[in-house]
């Protein structure tokens, strides 16, 4: 038991180690977004929705957008009508550059 006990305190020091090494160097700056990046994002995706509603594209447009969506969220509306809101989660970045 006493071995055990002490590889474990060994790998829990080198953790500690390597976490402090990680807080002490400098955070990466952040990634510069253009202004009109909302903006920018409604056109995209208004043009997804283009595409995937065109026959002659539509399979390969949603065969593009599947892996970048991690998760997806359905709401039906509280207020009494009967609305549906549907929230994509996934790859921003990847989403806004197919």
């Amino acid at each position: 038991m006493t071995d055990r006990l002490h590889r474990l305190m060994i790998e829990l020091e080198e953790t500690v180690g390597s976490l402090e090494a990680a807080l002490a160097s400098p955070p990466p700056p952040p990634a510069p977004l253009p202004d009109n990046l909302a903006a920018l994002y409604r056109e995209r995706i208004a043009e997804l929705a283009a595409t995937l509603e065109d026959p002659n594209h539509r399979i390969e447009a949603r065969d593009r957008l599947r892996p970048l969506i991690e998760r997806v969220a359905v709401r039906f509306s509280t207020a009494g009508t009967r609305s549906v809101e549907i929230e994509l989660e996934g790859d921003l970045v990847a989403l806004l550059s197919l």
